[in-house]
This record gives structure tokens, sequence and C-alpha cells, in this order.
């Protein structure tokens, strides 16, 4: 088993809205399966957890479903192990655990948990608001990612002992010289090896830290200088109906590293979106299939965790119009036409784009 991380303080509160007992030993024993998931879960694992958060009319792949059921059995093997309202609430608290984890697997995590509860689904049955937490950890996230660390070169002593080797040279012939000389190579070479790997860890560190610059000057190029880079004309010329998907889309180009910077949001309020009012079914249709088809090429779309992605691929198969709404409507069960901010679905699809690029 691997080893347990520390228990959420309201986990314990989550576990108990199922009846299942307040007793500290069970609470133990099902954080014990929470971490075991966690310390190995894959970023295709998170579609099956939401799957089973949201009890989407999808169901998630049974893979997943026995990994969450193996878990419970090896930390507590007198488990029931068909509580279906309790893997719901199970894979609810592994989310929030990924999220609390944070680095590439919890920006993977709480995004999806943004897409996927941020179009209008309807709010899962929960002891826990996965969409505040992710919000939250995104934001943690975010600036952790980017925090500005001071870069300092170590100036301890390199410990250098020759000591064997003047003892060998000490002698009155050659003989003991010889013997000397090849002691010295393995005398200089751990010092060497250890001064290599400061300066390679210095220069790792640098060309990080050159890297995030990198990225959010890219970025505030982009949006001081208000060009579509895909459509070459001003922000201002471009459509509102499509504004949504193309600033997001642009933006996630220039984004390197998960989740993106934490003014992301600031970021595509300034590029022009607004509280104007969108609708998924609007930004679809509207933009050309030149621009959409090749956003759909890499992983296949969800559409659980990244349904406009999922619209795509479905206007491109029938064409546009409205003869694809319908099909989409019932499998993600969202409304292709309920009205949302034209900032809030550039931040969702901004976030689908993401969760979309290979996991490295």
């Amino acid at each position: 088993m691997t080893a347990t991380t520390a228990m959420l303080p309201d986990f314990p509160k989550w576990y108990a809205s199922l009846g299942l007992g307040k007793s500290v030993d069970l609470h133990q024993l099902r954080w014990t399966a929470v971490s075991a998931i966690v310390s190995t879960a894959t970023p295709a694992m998170i579609e099956g957890l939401l799957r089973l958060a949201f009890a989407t009319k999808q169901p998630p792949s049974d893979e997943v479903v026995n990994a969450l059921r193996a878990a419970i059995h090896e930390a507590d093997p007198p488990a029931t192990l068909d509580n279906a309202r309790e893997l719901q609430v199970f894979a609810g608290s592994v989310l929030a655990a990924l999220m609390v984890r944070g680095s590439g697997i919890g920006a993977r995590a709480a995004m999806a948990v943004t897409t996927t509860a941020g179009y209008g689904r309807s709010t899962p049955d929960l002891p826990m608001d996965l969409f505040a937490l992710a919000n939250a950890h995104l934001s943690n996230i975010a600036n952790a990612m980017r925090k500005r660390t001071p870069i300092t070169i170590q100036n301890t002593e390199i410990p250098i002992d020759l000591a064997p080797v003047l003892e060998k040279a000490a002698g009155n012939n050659w003989q003991p010289v010889n013997e000397a000389f090849s002691l010295l190579t393995p005398a200089l070479q751990k010092p060497l090896q250890t001064l290599v790997a400061r300066q390679a860890s210095l220069i790792q560190a640098i060309n990080a830290a050159l890297a995030v610059q990198d990225e959010e000057l890219n970025i505030l190029w982009w949006v001081i200088g208000g060009y579509s880079r895909d459509l070459q004309e001003p922000f201002a010329n471009v459509p509102n109906a499509i504004r949504p998907l193309i600033f997001a889309k642009e933006l996630s180009d220039l984004t390197v590293f998960l989740p993106g910077p934490a003014s992301a949001v600031a970021v595509l309020s300034r590029s022009g979106l607004d509280e104007h009012p969108s609708t998924i079914a609007g930004a679809v249709n509207g933009t050309s299939a030149d621009w959409t088809r090749p956003l759909v090429k890499e992983l296949p779309a969800s559409p659980i965790s990244t349904p406009v992605h999922f619209a795509i691929e479905r206007e491109l198969e029938t064409g546009a119009g409205t003869d694809w709404l319908a099909g989409w409507s019932a499998t993600t069960q969202l409304d292709p036409n309920a009205q949302i901010t034209s900032l809030t679905l550039g931040t969702l699809f901004y976030r689908e784009r993401l969760l979309l690029r290979p996991s490295k």
C-alpha cells in the first residue's frame, strides 16, 4: 500500500453524510484508499472520476470503477463494494484530494471539474462543492507554478581529499608515484561531479524561470496588441458570437504551463470578453470548419469534461445548422442555447483546450 497522505480536514464530514457511521477507523480506512488512488492517478482516470461524482448519463469505464473498488477493498477487506452512493462520494473525495496535490495532475483535475460543472450542468448531490474547490485550487496551483524563487549560487566548499595521493607520492621511486596518479582521478572525480550537478541544477532553474517569463511576455504582447493571430484582424472586429472560442484558443496556444497564469480570466476579459450573452450553439455554428477542424485532431473530446469540443465534433460531422443540437444535448445533458456570459464561455473553452493537450 502506498504511503497515506494527510487527510483533508473535511473528509470525515463528507463521509459521515453517507450514514455509514462516524467511526474514526472507518474514515481512516477510506482515506487510505483515497490516498492510494491519488498516488497512482492518471489524466485518463480523471474522466471516470468525473462521471461517477457528477452521476452523468455517460457511465465511467469499468477500469476506473474496478480501481476504486480495489483500493477500498485493499484498505478495508470487509467493505461492501456495490454501494453506488459511496462510490460517488469516494470519487468526489479523490478529485478533491487530487486538486490539493497540485502540480500537473492536480491542475488537470481542477480544470476538468470546472469544465464539467461550469456550463450549467445539474449540480451533483455531493457533500463537497467541487466547483468552488476547483476554482480556488486553480488559483493556488497557478500562483505556485509562477512563484518567483530567487536563484542563488552555492558558495560552500567542495572538499577534495588528496591525502592518499600525497602519501603514495612520498616514496623514493616511480612505482609509488604511478600509484599516486592512479588515485588522483577518483579523488577528483566526485568533487567535479558535485560541481557539475550544481551547475546543471542552476541552469535548469534559470531555464524554467525564463520559460515562465517568456510565456507571460508572449501573453502580454498578445493582449496589448489586441490582434487576432488566427483571423488576422483586430479583436474589435471579431464577431461577438465567436469571440469566446477564438480568444480562448489563441490564449491557450500561448500557454506553456498548466493551468495557465492566475491572470488568465483577467487577460480574456481584457481581450474583449465580458458579460455579453453567448451560447455554445452560436459560438460553434459561427466559426468556420477550416478553423474548428484542427481543434479536434488530437485527443478525443469528452461530452462530460470538454463538451464544446464535443459539440465541434458533432457539428463537423453533420454540418452547420441545428441538426447536431439534439443529439449533443441528449449526450451531454446540457442546453446548447442556454445563455452564459462570453467571459465564462471563453474561460471554460480555454481550460478545455489545455485539458486536451497530451500530458507529458
